[in-house]
């Protein structure tokens, strides 16, 4: 489990929590409390709440989420180490060891809302040669937009960390197939107020050799469910969380593909060719012409030719845009069956 900084476990976002049964029920404690402790690899553990040591009460009314399911309630800070934590819990005064929880904070991340933002910048466009002479900042920052969008549109995906929720379909089984890569899981719940798993009791399915291509590791696609099943029904199941088909980078939520990075970069260039503008400053980008596409600017239509039958310049196959190289990057991060968007 991860939190971030300035994010907050509470009544609303339990993602500190415990359950407490005696005998197979829930039960209430007489006093429950507890500590967070900064556990790094290459140092002494450290007590980082509350501040100055001791334990934090728990609130054993406005804090319980249901008889014996109570919520540690804590504000992670803006400076909070990023390490390892444990949450140890004090019930009845007493702590064991069954009563401990690893986690990890991570820094502050921007997630995004939109559907599209652009996958490389203005100024990685003007370090490939568009110059401002050819396209200003504004039209050249709409080009980079239409293009992500059509990378999305052909790659069946995005690129970006992005919040989003779903509702899916239940199966009656253990396997829940999801529309996009998860990066965080946040929640899942049945519709209708019918109850929430716990996001610990869920595990990623990675998918097999056979699903995956010949040139990259597809992400996982599923969630599978420890001990229990969701039911059958007809957009039953609620799943709140960040998606996106991103690239680890030692950050929480991984970038942008450095390849669809590319792709994107080469896609503004072939289109400001097919308008009469060349990215190269007079020379022509070389992309080739695209067989299949069309997109809108604010005052253009780009229309591909398809006399090429789908080859590229080169003789190669290039069936999305007439490019072979744009293609294979194209093809190798193209979503196949269930994750297809």
């Amino acid at each position: 489990m991860q939190l971030f900084r300035e994010q907050s476990s509470s009544f609303d976002n339990p993602s500190l929590d415990i359950f407490l049964k005696l005998a197979g029920s829930p039960y209430r404690p007489s006093a429950l409390a507890f500590e967070i402790w900064s556990t790094p690899t290459d140092g002494p553990d450290v007590q980082t709440y509350p501040d100055g040591g001791g334990q934090q009460s728990v609130d054993l009314d406005a804090d319980q989420l249901e008889i014996g399911h109570y919520v540690a309630v804590w504000d992670v800070p803006a400076d909070e180490p990023l390490t390892t934590h444990e949450i140890r819990w004090f019930i009845n005064g007493a702590v064991s060891a069954d009563v401990i929880e690893e986690f990890t904070v991570g820094d502050v991340v921007e997630v995004s809302t939109s559907f599209y933002d652009g996958y490389c910048s203005v100024q990685d466009c003007r370090d490939e040669g568009i110059t401002e002479v050819l396209l200003s900042d504004d039209r050249l920052g709409e080009m980079i937009e239409l293009a992500s969008q059509e990378i999305d549109s052909l790659c069946r995906t995005w690129f970006k960390p992005r919040q989003r929720t779903f509702r899916l379909d239940g199966h009656g089984h253990a396997m829940l197939y999801l529309p996009a890569p998860p990066i965080i899981i946040e929640s899942v719940e049945l519709v209708g107020d019918r109850g929430a798993y716990d996001v610990d009791d869920i595990e990623l399915v990675e998918p097999s050799p056979r699903e995956g291509t010949r040139f990259i590791e597809m992400p996982a696609l599923r969630l599978g469910l420890y001990g229990g099943y969701f039911p059958k029904g007809r957009r039953n199941v609620e799943v709140v969380g960040v998606f996106g088909y991103t690239e680890q980078d030692g950050t929480a939520l991984g970038r942008v593909p450095l390849a669809i990075k590319r792709a994107t970069i080469m896609l503004v260039a072939l289109m400001a060719e097919k308008i009469g503008l060349s990215a190269a400053g007079g020379g022509g980008s070389g992309l080739g012409a695209a067989p299949v596409k069309q997109i809108k600017t604010a005052d253009q239509t780009v229309t591909f030719s398809t006399e090429s039958g789908g080859a590229s310049s080169s003789g190669l196959s290039a069936p999305f845009t007439g490019n072979a190289a744009l293609d294979m990057i194209i093809s190798r991060y193209r979503m196949q069956g269930m994750g297809a968007v």
